[in-house]
């Protein structure tokens, strides 16, 4: 409980205890790359998703009608 609250207070102050990288730390470890690579992905299966369940993905997403 007390490492979770020292990596809450240091969120809050805008330090990480891994590296000093703020709330957004995580941006200097991430390979663009991947990420790029992996968001194409999901928006190609998202598409495939919505042509296949049009229905299915509004209801998931809270459209009504």
């Amino acid at each position: 409980m007390a490492t979770a609250r020292r990596s809450l207070e240091s969120a809050r102050e805008g330090g990480s205890e891994e590296s000093g990288g703020g709330l957004l730390g995580w941006l200097d470890r991430v390979d663009a790359q991947k990420l790029a690579r992996g968001l194409g992905w999901f928006s190609l299966g998202l598409g495939l998703a919505e042509v296949l369940t049009p229905r299915g993905v509004a209801k998931v997403a809270g459209v009504r009608g």
